[in-house]
């Protein structure tokens, strides 16, 4: 545990505190799913059935 998580955890304050290269795994596997689900969508636009639909409206 680092100074600034003692310090949240003794204040009773946020207890995680993400380093920087954690922060850009996370951002960088939002972006991935991001990317994943407009593929899907556009994939599931070019089948244009009715039962499609109810899919693409989840995504």
């Amino acid at each position: 545990m680092n100074e600034r998580e003692k310090s949240a955890l003794k204040h009773g304050l946020i207890k995680l505190f993400l380093m920087p290269n954690e922060l850009a795994l996370v951002v960088s596997c939002l972006d991935w799913v991001k990317v994943e689900l407009k593929i899907a969508d556009d994939e599931l636009r070019k089948l244009d059935t009715p039962i499609v639909e109810p899919i693409r409206s989840q995504i």
